[in-house]
């Protein structure tokens, strides 16, 4: 496993739900289209459409969203021209024609400012980058966005990550992704928040299957089945199976999901329940020296690194409509998790000693048979109970669209490590030396409970202008009790009110301008405030101990842009922002030990622009936007690696990871009535190396500074048989392009691939997050009923 240095960060808004009737009433004085879109079932929050096409006609209409939700619960929205900011939408349709290998992928090839940074090497463990901040599955990695699943906020308890493999992606209708420091979204929701609604039996009756299967072993197949049962009741399954061997060596993963939805809606009141259950076994093998990487790419620093999970999600959602303009909102849930960790890493003893005998072999301690075991197992297991409860009056008039809401969250995590001396075998597996038992030097549980209450108001100051205000007051107690290495019993308080102001106005000319300041926070995870004192560093994901206090991220972005759309064809999207983040928790190298502790950082910031364009010429569907982001320190510090020296940054450093530049087009052609031929463009800069952000070390290696820029292309085209069956094909990395999604710098202990001996010099190498190689995909798809 290389060795670990936590990157940047990342954002959300969840659409529309299907209305009542009087509640679509209301809505047709806004936009009539939306009206004939929900009257037809069409997903919530989208608007109307073409004419409901066959299956295998594409829509080629730009699908405009007529309303969007500015608060958490799925159960209240506003016009989208009122929204004050860019936010970004697509339904199951797009996922369905992109033909991406997953959700993550999907976002990285079609959302504006979404960068794919593969730091783990799994396609399930993939780090989202928005504006600059993080949405990750690992843990000890600094987290900036909400993710959000009917309602139901999917950060996990213990350090605010996201479990990928839960999201059940056969069951997703739509997906929202809202930018800025919304405060509605709660916590951790500084560069946005994203959110995804599931389908429901009412909105996708019918039967749905997709069978793929690519290289490296790839097979994944996806089922949906939903209908409609009378008396307004309806249910709804769906369910995923993956599996592959990976390109990488050790890199077999498998994973599946199970999502049921079942409920009932009358003239006034729905309501449903959704159980949620998933499986996962990943191989996640991290980053490559330079040295291993340009002779075998497919090869692993070291072994085993194997993560697996499971869990389970209980859901209700519930509304009831009091009159025409005045609605109750209920949400429960209770979620049950399970993760365990195996690595094989490098012992600390091994690479003291190696440091302490560079120049001195001739000591004691340096003989050959003097040095400790060169490996350690490190097994890290977490525990989680999540329980929640929301509850919010919404008003929708026509001056007012009001709402009033609290939540109450109540979470549970428990971790554990165990370390096994080992020694690796010549391919860098380590295994366990005889007759060594594990012991345990971490142990952890952790409570924290949360309080929050949250209000808005969009005002119609004039036919075309509105004033959005909200604010949003969390208080959330943490109880942390380490019981090893060293017992401490800890609490900590954070309470913050944050607000929020926006402004839009739309023009006759089709122009729609809008400008917003607002403020989110973000309080520290448990794995943060159990590794924050220098002089007890960590080793993450797998180490804990007592901690001094860490202050709470508070997040403030300020936006304005445009969107401009001409008739049914064009639509253009422009938006500039900052966001400074105070206090930014940084994880640091320890200056006494290769180990590391999290610290609070002054300021950081994020600020760039993003440009989005969609056009329609004739059979022709054109998609392309540019990201321009500069994600910077802004204040005079150090950075400890595990070098001698510290990296010193001042205001303007580049944070490591992040393009400054970013560039997609992808494009859509209906060659025939039955067949489409698509593709992908996406373009990177440059991004700087973790470790090595102020160039200190790039004389004695150029390739210190910064991972190469790069340039990918993808394809893909359907053939619609007839009605119900599709068959499709897939090529990601047309050419085989050889690329980094990452970097940092960091000590090799195996130039070359060969385990150094006590006595050599150690080297500093450039380690780097290898980009999949060219993968090609077949599939079959099924298609039986719908609305």
């Amino acid at each position: 496993m290389a060795p670990a240095f936590p990157c940047p960060r990342r954002s959300r808004l969840v659409p529309a739900p299907r209305r009542t009737a009087a509640a679509c009433a209301r809505l047709a004085r806004l936009a009539l289209a939306a009206l004939a879109a929900l009257a037809a079932g069409a997903p919530a929050g989208v608007a109307a459409q073409t004419p409901q096409a066959a299956p295998g006609d594409e829509v080629h209409n730009l699908r405009e969203v007529t309303v969007v939700a500015p608060a958490p619960l799925p159960s209240f929205s506003i016009p989208r021209e009122a929204f004050p900011g860019n936010a970004q939408t697509a339904t199951d349709a797009d996922m369905e024609r992109a033909k991406a290998g997953n959700l993550s992928s999907f976002l990285g090839e079609t959302m504006d400012s979404v960068v794919i940074n593969d730091v783990q090497g799994n396609p399930f463990q993939k780090d989202m980058l928005y504006r600059g901040y993080r949405l990750s599955s690992t843990l000890g990695a600094a987290q900036g966005i909400a993710l959000y699943l009917d309602g139901v906020r999917q950060n996990g308890a213990l350090g605010d990550v996201v479990d990928w493999t839960a999201i059940p992606e056969a069951a997703i209708s739509t997906i929202t992704l809202v930018p800025g420091s919304n405060p509605l979204y709660g916590l951790n929701a500084l560069g946005g928040a994203l959110a995804l609604t599931t389908k429901s039996g009412e909105t996708h009756p019918g039967v749905e299957a997709d069978l793929s299967l690519g290289g490296h072993g790839r097979a994944r197949l996806d089922v949906s089945a939903g209908n409609v049962l009378g008396d307004g009741w309806h249910a709804f399954v769906a369910g995923t199976g993956f599996r592959e061997d990976g390109w990488r060596q050790l890199s077999g993963s498998s994973l599946g999901n199970l999502f049921a939805k079942v409920g009932r809606s009358t003239t006034d009141t729905q309501w449903s329940v959704s159980v949620l259950g998933s499986g996962s076994s990943l191989s996640g093998n991290g980053l490559l020296p330079d040295s291993i990487d340009g002779s075998q790419r497919n090869a692993i620093y070291t072994a085993p690194d194997l993560t697996r999970t499971r869990s389970l999600q209980v859901t209700l959602n519930g509304t009831h409509q009091l009159n025409a303009e005045d609605q109750l909102a209920l949400t429960a849930y209770a979620r049950l998790g399970h993760a365990k960790a195996s690595t094989g890493d490098v012992s600390d003893d091994y690479l003291d000693t190696l440091l302490g005998c560079q120049g001195n072999a001739g000591n004691a301690g340096c003989a050959p048979g003097a040095a400790p075991s060169s490996a350690v197992l490190n097994t890290a297991s977490v525990n989680t109970h999540d329980y929640g409860l929301s509850g919010q009056w919404s008003h929708a008039g026509d001056v007012h669209n009001a709402v009033l809401g609290a939540a109450f969250a109540l979470s549970r995590a428990s971790y554990r490590q165990d370390t096994q001396p080992a020694s690796f075998s010549d391919d860098r597996v380590a295994v366990a030396d005889p007759g060594a038992t594990p012991g345990t030097n971490a142990s952890l549980d952790g409570r924290t409970s949360t309080v929050s209450l949250y209000a808005s108001d969009t005002v119609k100051l004039l036919p075309h202008s509105y004033l959005t205000a909200s604010a949003r007051w969390n208080t959330s107690s943490t109880h942390t009790v380490l019981t090893l290495p060293n017992a401490s019993d800890e609490r900590f308080t954070f309470s913050k009110l944050n607000p929020s102001l926006g402004l839009s106005h739309r023009l006759r000319s089709g122009l729609t301008v809008f400008a917003s300041a607002s403020q989110g926070t973000r309080m520290p995870t448990a794995i943060e405030l159990g590794c924050a004192d220098p002089a007890n560093a960590c080793q993450l994901p797998t180490g804990l101990q007592a901690d001094p206090y860490l202050r709470q991220v508070v997040s403030r972005t300020v936006e304005f842009g445009g969107r401009w759309k001409a008739a049914d064809a064009t639509e253009l999207t422009l938006a500039l922002y900052r966001s400074d983040n105070r206090d930014d928790i940084l994880f640091q190298r320890s200056p006494v030990s290769p180990l590391g502790y999290f610290t609070n950082f002054p300021k950081t910031r994020s600020q760039g622009l993003e440009l989005g364009l969609r056009q329609r010429l004739g059979p022709v569907m054109l998609r392309a936007s540019y990201s321009y982001l500069q994600s910077t320190y802004q204040a005079d510090g150090q950075i400890q690696t595990p070098f001698a020296a510290p990296v010193n940054v001042r205001p303007g450093t580049r944070m490591a990871g992040v393009p400054l530049h970013s560039f997609k087009l992808s494009g859509d052609w209906r060659a025939t009535g039955s067949v489409t031929l698509g593709g992908t463009m996406i373009v990177s800069s440059s991004r700087a190396v973790a470790g090595n952000e102020d160039g200190a070390l790039s004389a004695q290696d150029p390739r210190l500074a910064r991972t190469a820029g790069f340039v990918l292309f993808n394809l893909r085209a359907s053939w619609q048989v007839d009605a119900r069956w599709q068959l499709y094909a897939r090529v990601d990395n047309v050419f085989d392009r050889r690329y980094e999604t990452y970097g940092q710098a960091g000590l090799n202990v195996f130039p070359g691939g060969t385990l150094l001996q006590p006595g050599a010099a150690v080297p500093i190498e450039r380690f780097v997050a290898p980009g999949a190689p060219r993968l090609f995909l077949v599939g079959v798809r099924y298609e039986w009923g719908g609305r």
